[in-house]
């Protein structure tokens, strides 16, 4: 079938060598994914000339991987005007490993050090089972970045020496290099990580018992919330009769009465509110990304 329109005959250096018998199969497949006969044969013209190499080379289809491939394509001139040629060899490949003519695949070396594999092993954790958003993650594995690179730098991770000074010594070490409102996301995560390793069993104490918890001094910072009456003169403020004292009310409301967040309220759209059904849709990085609220 696959002669029928690919005269093989024609085509030099098909006459004998290692991808002979695969030519046919290729042609067919190529077939399925809709390459018009022209684009096919020039197809087939390039695996000719692989072939040819393979033979002055004395090599088989159990020598070609995705190096090889490159080797012949910097070096057959067919391959610079052959439009495509890592694509079709790619796919020339990928036929012989089916039938067990070409070695499988290697697995290419992991390019991170056993830090950051623990590190990213500690991300999949909070991302799958602890369901917690990407910002959040992203806070607590960035202190636990920096405690694997002060403990074991580039080298083997190794928890069964953990004590609970070398936990209080690093916190007291990066808390010196943080500001203060930082300080409660670095003990978070560092008590998240400690969790984690006793949950998998890589020590055989809970050392997230030895994290202080963050003090919080009274009038340290702004207040947490505005009390009833304050709120009511703040919303009384806004001039309704404009059009930004009316969005000033509406962010203000969604504040004081739903308790939203400013980023919430930020990425708020029109299409997100509900009117039939009285709802608001809120995204938040907190959690599953998205909740519905009553509309006020």
């Amino acid at each position: 079938m696959a002669a029928s329109f690919i005269p093989l005959e024609t085509v030099r250096g098909l006459d004998r060598g290692p991808l002979v018998s695969h030519v046919g199969a290729y042609i067919e497949r190529a077939r399925t994914e809709g390459y018009p006969p022209k684009t096919v044969l020039v197809h087939v013209q390039l695996i000719a000339s692989l072939n040819r190499y393979l033979r002055r080379t004395r090599r088989t289809t159990r020598d070609i991987d995705e190096r090889l491939i490159a080797r012949f394509i910097r070096r057959d001139p067919r391959a610079h005007w052959s439009p495509g040629p890592s694509v079709t060899l790619a796919r020339l490949l990928a036929l012989l490993r089916e039938v067990n003519a070409a070695p499988p695949a290697s697995t290419p070396p992991d390019p991170r050090n056993p830090a950051e594999r623990c590190a990213d092993e500690f991300r999949t954790y909070l991302r799958k089972d602890r369901g917690m958003s990407e910002s959040s993650i992203y806070g607590y594995s960035f202190s636990v970045e920096s405690f694997l690179k002060r403990m074991f730098g580039r080298g083997p991770v190794a928890f069964t020496k953990l004590t609970g000074c070398d936990v209080t010594d690093f916190l007291s070490w990066e808390i010196k290099r943080r500001r203060l409102h930082a300080t409660e996301s670095l003990l978070a995560g560092m008590r998240a990580f400690l969790r984690f390793l006793h949950y998998r069993g890589f020590v055989s104490r809970d050392w997230s018992l030895v994290v202080p918890r963050g003090a919080k001094w009274s009038l340290a910072g702004l207040p947490k919330h505005l009390p009833a009456r304050a709120a009511d003169k703040v919303l009384a403020a806004c001039d309704r009769r404009r059009p930004r004292g009316r969005r000033d009310y509406a962010i203000l409301l969604l504040l004081a009465r739903l308790g939203l967040r400013a980023g919430e309220v930020l990425r708020l759209m029109l299409e997100d509110i509900d009117w039939e059904h009285g709802q608001i849709l809120v995204r938040s990085k907190k959690g599953p990304g998205l909740a519905r609220m009553p509309l006020l």
